[in-house]
């Protein structure tokens, strides 16, 4: 890290949604108290209606406060987000999550321990709307280090949450911005996207919060559906474009894993009497075990 430039660009999308924004800028606070290096941080507002959003910032006399002049969608201010960002790191962090108290000092610490990774991640608490921790996502690793094979591990489903990813500002401007085609899962593809470029530094740790909710998007999506069908596209996808080898024996391990979540997530519905989750949930598990039995079959035709 050059002595005249921040460490890292804490960047907060906000949309709408205030309820949780204090939260959210409470941990981050917390978190950069006597951290010692530089950082920066903002709430970039798009484009919210009253001022819900510039109400909250305005409490904190350190966060910046940017609000676009018209909705550039979500991806869009993700973008942004990284295009204003004038720190080594980015942080792109939602405004319904949180950090843990150590966790700017400790990607600071895995930062300098291992310099030419691109990106530093580590496992989130998952909580609900109350902040009630729901479970601990399990460590990809039980050690820090550098991760090993996490192309193969990424083309079967995203095994990072949101507000664990610190990303290098030179690698997104490398790999360029968010695909708003891979709509539930443009997080999941840019991961893929840096991590082909270097390595992530990983610490087994617990040090963010990653809130689900009905209002959380990824909420809406399951109820729908298409969660699933998603994620079966983009690991064949993922699989596709980066020649990983083993590629019939990978898009089928990735369709297993999309099923078996999918049937989950479908049980979790129906104990909670929520039957058009059980419903849709059920619909694409059989869409994604056709497509991939069509797939095969194909395959098998072509090599006989």
């Amino acid at each position: 890290m050059t002595n005249n430039k921040k460490f890292i660009s804490i960047v907060i999308p906000a949309y709408n949604r205030s309820e949780y924004l204090g939260r959210c800028l409470d941990s981050v606070i917390s978190a950069t108290s006597g951290l010692g290096v530089g950082f920066e941080i903002m709430v970039v507002d798009n484009a919210t209606l009253g001022d819900g959003i510039s109400g909250i910032v305005a409490k904190y006399p350190s966060v910046n406060y940017i609000k676009n002049s018209v909705n550039i969608g979500m991806f869009g201010n993700w973008n942004k987000c990284i295009a204003l960002a004038s720190g080594e790191w980015v942080h792109i962090l939602h405004d319904d999550d949180m950090v843990g108290s150590e966790f700017y000092i400790k990607y600071f610490s895995l930062a300098i321990k291992y310099p030419k990774v691109v990106m530093i991640a580590s496992p989130s608490i998952v909580i609900g709307p109350g902040d009630n921790e729901i479970y601990k996502v399990a460590p990809i690793v039980k050690t820090q280090g550098v991760l090993v094979d996490i192309m193969q591990l990424l083309a079967l489903g995203n095994c990072f949450q949101p507000p664990s990813i610190v990303v290098r500002k030179t690698a997104y401007e490398i790999v360029g911005d968010f695909n708003e085609s891979f709509f539930y899962t443009a997080d999941w593809e840019m991961w893929a996207r840096v991590c082909a470029i270097g390595s992530v530094a990983y610490s087994p740790e617990h040090l963010s919060c990653y809130r689900v909710s009905d209002q959380n998007g990824t909420s809406k999506l399951e109820l729908s559906g298409v969660t699933v069908i998603e994620s079966y596209r983009t690991s064949r996808e993922l699989i596709l474009r980066y020649d990983l080898g083993n590629t019939n024996e990978l898009c089928n391990a990735a369709a297993r894993q999309v099923i078996l979540s999918g049937i989950k997530t479908a049980i979790r519905g129906l104990a909670r009497g929520n039957l058009t989750l059980f419903v849709n949930q059920i619909h694409a598990v059989m869409e994604v075990a056709w497509l991939s039995f069509r797939t095969q079959s194909m395959v098998a035709g072509s090599n006989i």
